[in-house]
């Protein structure tokens, strides 16, 4: 399934899964593009923090090429086989006006919960990742096309997010929705 959300307790480790998994998919995947949004600059800043967590003196550091702070943070991935992926973390703020040039096979929706117009966010998101791209053997590769939506259960969770979940009911072999627990 290629739509994911998961509602979660707060520590359950939903950042860091996501970004752990995205990161497999960098270092793996012939020129990968990642971007992880969140309501601010700073939420999204976590799961780059987490994934260097997880990675800095581990096996895993080895795939790791470049780190870069600023304008927003960015892990670049690099190898002979890959060529060069990314994982780059940016704010959803001022609606997403900083994606609309970006192209890319996977976006995370961070603390989607929190978005009372997240689900026009999400067709943007989808729009973002289209097309084929060249890879270092030669040829193209199409884009994965794969989006998660992450959040805690918040009391005040807009309708779009429920009824997101409920897609995994009618729509099984393109949705999976989970609820996670502390």
């Amino acid at each position: 399934q290629r739509q994911i959300t998961v509602v979660g307790g707060v520590g359950s480790g939903k950042t860091v899964g996501a970004g752990l998994s995205y990161a497999t998919w960098c270092a793996t995947t012939p020129m990968f593009k990642f971007m992880n949004l969140a309501p601010t600059g700073w939420q999204s800043k976590l799961m780059y923090e987490a994934v260097m967590r997880e990675s800095i003196g581990r096996e895993f550091e080895r795939f790791i090429f470049k780190t870069i702070e600023r304008p927003y943070p960015t892990i670049i991935f690099k190898s002979d086989y890959i060529g060069e992926s990314r994982m780059e973390f940016m704010s959803a703020a001022d609606s997403a006006e900083r994606i609309q040039g970006w192209e890319g096979d996977a976006m995370n929706l961070d603390e989607a919960g929190v978005l009372m117009d997240g689900d026009w966010l999400l067709i943007m998101m989808v729009t973002r990742m289209r097309g084929n791209v060249p890879v270092p053997q030669g040829g193209f590769r199409p884009r994965l096309k794969k989006m998660s939506v992450i959040t805690a259960n918040y009391d005040f969770a807009p309708p779009w997010l429920w009824a997101r979940m409920d897609k995994m009911y009618s729509h099984p072999k393109h949705f999976l929705s989970m609820q996670v627990k502390s």
